[in-house]
């Protein structure tokens, strides 16, 4: 991997993942500050310090352990001056495409096989075109079922990973890892010379049935002893490891590689009477090859338990334990059974002290562990595994109290009350940080008990462990932690302050107003003050919170009034029938309607741009005019649309729709028309020359420049646009004056209008009159 593809690769998606974060360091070199290095800091192991039970707080040994593994296996290789030689790992030659996904994969592979090298394969239905193998390694590493079905192939052309009928339809799939039975001595190249020596009271002359003398030298008495029962069993049944990282006190040695040495220097022994080789010390001399026992044969477990079910005793493979039934490997999938507080017995060291591929461990920190993991109560209770989907992260500092939970009705409920306080502390510190806050809280609930056992789990989460316990009035508060923060709540640090206070202040009036009295009573009088004073306090708050009570009640019912009002009108609205065309139940306007009312407003504004783009606006006396012939031929546009639409068949209230649309579409039309227009004006085109003025002014570049008298001349144009859409607006708003004429018809007109309060007197004819003065 080069330096190039690390800064731009690999680093970069290291920061971004959050994982790690990057300080540049320097130096002042010959009077010049340089770069010397990069400080790097692993973000989530800095994180883990504060937990001392996080997964990542590894201890010296552990790191160790973890260091040989990984050397082991993908290392590169190392030859230091003056010290071991550390050879390269199984895939150090393994680079370009696909190699860091078969390096996972073979890490997961190794820390998920049993000591014969076989991995136990996931359950369920598979793909069409891929095996249970292929299943497998993806559950391993995470990835689809294609690509780990090529990495698959990749470690079985190494010779790194055997899986016998791969590609055989209807065969019975088996997936081992080589290197780690060698590693245990399971296959040819790990089996050792051990004598054959006979348990005290058993007399050598006694030979099985049907066994000739000659072949008594072949014989084992541990597994002749139960041969006919491991027939019915699969090799590797009955091994447990508690953990990978369970190892033995202090660094490997020199004799113990990945691969356990099988041909280490000699060692004088300490006791010749042995049942079993520890790995560590040579066998007996041998001279031409044979002795006085069973040949090459794997070795035996220091103490057989008699249980039932397979043990060690039973199955005679090295580095197995006998345990109670059903007897699963810890490290395997979470829904399968653990055996019982208690069934775990003291099994010796088998051959070597172990390597990276072999993880033994010594028989005292195993029985450390256990009783690290077993529950306070020591009852005998079979651990259920399972956690539940999803709430893996929140449940795990309470793991023991969950798998002590023995039916399936408790367990529903817990989770409920799980999911409904993710839901709700998703709505205060986000889905996120939820899970974490959570577990958090069980964490520190559960280290409050002191040491004390939980009699009843299933009320013990539910009561104390979930429900959030605010001291405060701030949502987020949680035992005077903010969850979103993880700091100190700071409002409970003001009401602590505030209890202070109080109490500082009772006892400053104790002082003052008894000034003699002694300690003891001192006390006492400000214990009895400050005791009435928070009574005093609590009354008040009590009123307060009365009142606000009746006040939110008096509110709550203006609200539900006002609603119910609301609700009343609608349904009046909704009642009304149409105005115009008389649809019952309409809302005052129904949909037909409403859309040609719209219609025609839309049409209307279509008219204002197309009389502006006529360019006849700067003659008053035909503006009027103008836009009554702009609004006429767009209607007869839209009538004609509407036609057509109706000779096609369409219903009414799809052509009124598709009228609003073509109004629409008018308008847009007539008013890009209009700036079109404007823009070609004089106006728009001294405004773009005194701007294209100014820049070049400036000394910018002619593109500059143009673009600037490009956006000039367009705000110009929008300005001219808006102002005589004002102007034709105005003269359609404006109010008809009749034409005023001269003095003379402007006095006949306001002589012809009467008075208030005036009565004219009835009009005489004019032969009438004649005929009085005849008369007379």
């Amino acid at each position: 991997m080069s330096e190039s593809y690390v800064d731009h690769r690999v680093l970069p998606a290291l920061r971004n993942s959050g994982a790690v974060s990057t300080e540049v360091t320097t130096a002042w070199v010959d009077g010049v500050r340089r770069v010397t290095g990069l400080r790097w800091e692993v973000l989530p192991l800095t994180a883990a310090q504060a937990q001392s039970s996080a997964p990542l707080v590894l201890e010296k040994r552990e790191l160790a352990v973890l260091l040989a593994l990984c050397e082991r296996l993908f290392g590169p290789g190392w030859a230091p001056v003056g010290k071991p030689e550390t050879p390269p790992g199984l895939l150090a030659e393994r680079c370009g495409r696909g190699a860091a996904a078969e390096r996972l994969a073979l890490l997961r592979l190794v820390l998920a096989a049993r000591p014969d090298g076989r991995v136990r394969l996931v359950a369920g239905a598979v793909t069409a075109g891929f095996d249970r193998a292929d299943a497998t390694v993806a559950r391993l590493i995470g990835r689809p079922l294609t690509e780990a079905a090529r990495v698959v192939d990749g470690l079985i052309r190494q010779g790194l990973l055997e899986v016998p009928g791969r590609g055989v339809p209807g065969a019975r799939l088996r997936v081992l890892v080589p290197a780690v039975a060698a590693a245990h001595g399971r296959s040819q190249s790990g089996l050792e010379v051990v004598a054959d020596h006979f348990p005290p009271g058993v007399d050598e002359a006694v030979e099985p049935a049907g066994a000739r003398s000659e072949d008594r030298g072949s014989v084992c008495t541990q597994c002749s002893g139960s041969s006919e029962d491991e027939g019915l069993q699969e090799p590797g049944e009955g091994w447990i490891q508690v953990g990978f990282f369970d190892v033995v006190d202090g660094v490997l040695g020199a004799g113990d590689g990945a691969l356990r040495d099988q041909d280490a220097p000699e060692t004088p022994s300490a006791e010749e009477n042995h049942a079993f080789d520890l790995g560590e010390q040579a066998s007996k001399e041998l001279g031409s090859g044979v002795v006085d026992g069973a040949l090459l044969h794997a070795h035996h477990t220091s103490q057989v338990v008699a249980l039932g079910g397979s043990g060690a005793g039973e199955s005679c493979f090295s580095g197995e334990a006998a345990l109670g039934n059903p007897p699963l490997p810890e490290r395997v999938s979470g829904r399968e059974d653990r055996p019982e507080f208690g069934a775990l017995e003291a099994d010796g060291q088998v051959g070597g002290c172990g390597g990276p591929l072999r993880g033994e461990q010594h028989q005292d920190l195993v029985n450390e562990r256990q009783e690290q993991k077993a529950p306070v109560g020591g009852a005998r209770v079979l651990l259920r595994w399972s956690l539940p989907r999803g709430l893996e992260r929140v449940l795990a500092p309470v793991q023991w109290e969950w798998a002590r939970i023995g039916h399936a009705g408790g367990r529903r409920r817990v989770r409920a009350a799980v999911r409904a306080e993710l839901v709700r502390l998703a709505g205060l510190v986000g889905a996120e940080l939820a899970p974490a806050v959570l577990a958090e809280r069980l964490e520190r609930r559960l280290a409050a008990q002191l040491g004390q056992p939980v009699r009843d789990p299933i009320g013990w989460l539910l009561v104390r462990g979930l429900p959030q316990r605010a001291e405060c009035y701030a949502q987020v508060c949680d035992d005077r932690v903010r969850m979103d923060t993880g700091l100190v709540c700071p409002s409970c640090e003001l009401l602590v302050e505030d209890r202070r206070a109080l109490r500082h202040q009772v006892a400053r009036s104790v002082t003052e107003q008894l000034p003699g009295l002694a300690p003891e009573e001192f006390r006492a009088e400000v214990e009895r003050r400050l005791s009435r004073e928070v009574a005093r306090l609590a009354a008040e708050d009590a009123v307060r919170r009365e009142h606000a009570r009746v006040e939110r009640s008096r509110r709550e019912k203006a609200w539900a009034r006002q609603r119910d009002e609301q609700a009343a009108a609608q349904a009046e609205l909704a009642a009304r029938p149409c105005a115009k065309c008389g649809v019952p139940e309409a809302g005052g306007l129904c949909l037909i309607c409403s859309e040609t009312q719209t219609t025609r407003q839309t049409l209307e504004s279509a008219a204002e741009f197309a009389a502006v783009a006529a360019g006849l606006v700067e003659i008053p006396a035909a503006r009027g005019d103008l836009l009554g012939v702009c609004r006429a031929r767009l209607e007869a546009e839209a009538e004609q649309a509407g036609e057509r639409w109706r000779g096609q068949g369409l219903p009414e209230a799809a052509v009124v729709w598709q009228l609003r649309e073509l109004a629409e579409q008018l308008v847009a039309r007539e008013r890009a028309l209009a700036l079109e227009g404007l823009l070609r004006g004089p106006q728009a085109r001294s405004e773009a020359d005194r701007v294209a003025g100014i820049e070049r002014a400036r000394r910018r570049g002619e593109p500059e420049v143009l673009a600037a008298a490009d956006e000039a001349a367009r705000r110009c144009a929008q300005a001219l646009l808006a102002q005589r859409l004002d102007q034709v607006r105005a003269e359609v708003l404006a109010p008809v004056r009749p034409p005023v004429g001269g003095w003379r018809e402007r006095m006949a007109q306001y002589a012809a209008r009467p008075l208030e309060g005036e009565s004219l007197p009835a009009l005489v004819r004019p032969a009438r009159v004649r005929e009085a003065v005849s008369a007379a």
